[in-house]
């Protein structure tokens, strides 16, 4: 059986479904715009075998933020991979400083997040190519975690439905964020992992800054925003703060944050004609021409 077809009239949960009752096992290409995932499908478990054009998952990074190696210990270990092509896990462990299971543990979050992240898509293509084994794809870290495919679309569901409640609190990644002054949390009264996220809050930071920082995925940042700002640990910047630190940073020389801080300022006051002129000679510095037509065009 090999099909395949659009994913605006056809979800993902059908798609998987459909597989599943067939007993299928194969591997499912799903792409949009320049993203592709592909995933191997078989009654017994379901990989993430590999993706391009999203967010890269670097590992090594991962531990370094959580204080299991420094960041020199990744760089020779990068170079170590590039002589012998081992799997960047591997060496992790090689080293004695990263236990096998937690480096399980951290790929099995990590493919979950990237699995389930995909049942939000209802735009792009899927084609499903039977009887491709897992040997014959190219395989990332975290081809090595199987997930029960019994499970996967009921906490999918799951998951969308709490992103749908946490995205109408925090509806882009570029909203920033500070700790209010003096507030402490308790990490031991919730799920969510608030200490990492109202620590990195030191200073402004925006959702996508917060991922890279603390290594932790997107909804588990977007859930731990939303209880600090739910406990008022933690508040949004407002067009004037994210103005003064855009101007802070353009005077550091960091063209690429100071744009980005300006820019959300301009959304966050429209009516602003400076302040929009100052966020165009900051994209001007970045040298994204896309970007600044589009704010160009807003100056007439």
């Amino acid at each position: 059986m090999a099909f395949k077809g659009d994913l605006g009239n056809i979800n993902l949960f059908d798609v998987f479904q459909t597989l599943l009752q067939n007993r299928q096992s194969g591997m499912l290409i799903l792409q949009r715009g320049q993203e592709t995932k592909k995933i191997h499908v078989s009654p017994e478990g379901v990989r993430l075998l590999s993706h391009h054009g999203g967010r890269p998952l670097r590992i090594g990074e991962i531990f370094v933020q959580r204080g299991y190696i420094t960041p020199q210990d990744v760089e020779i270990l990068l170079l170590e991979q590039k002589e012998n092509y081992r799997p960047i896990g591997e060496l992790l462990v090689g080293t004695g400083k990263v236990p096998r299971e937690d480096l399980d543990a951290i790929l099995r979050y990590h493919a979950e997040d990237a699995i389930y992240e995909l049942f939000s898509w209802d735009q792009g293509s899927f084609a499903f190519h039977d009887g491709v084994s897992v040997e014959e794809s190219s395989p990332s870290p975290l081809s090595e975690v199987v997930l029960d495919p019994a499970s996967l679309c009921l906490d999918a569901a799951r998951r969308l439905d709490e992103i749908e409640r946490l995205r109408a609190e925090i509806p882009t990644n570029d909203e920033f964020f500070l700790a209010v002054a003096g507030s402490t949390v308790d990490q031991d009264s919730t799920d969510a992992p608030v200490a990492p996220i109202h620590a990195a809050l030191d200073q402004p930071r925006s959702v996508d800054e917060l991922r890279d920082l603390v290594g932790l995925t997107l909804f588990d940042v977007l859930y731990a925003l939303v209880t600090l700002l739910e406990w008022e640990s933690v508040r949004p910047l407002d067009a004037h703060e994210l103005a003064d630190a855009g101007r802070e940073a353009r005077d550091q020389g960091k063209h690429e944050r100071a744009a980005q801080l300006l820019e959300r300022a301009h959304l966050a006051a429209p009516a602003d004609i400076d302040l929009l002129r100052e966020c165009v000679e900051a994209i001007q510095r970045t040298g994204d021409h896309i970007k600044l037509s589009f704010h160009l065009a807003s100056l007439g």
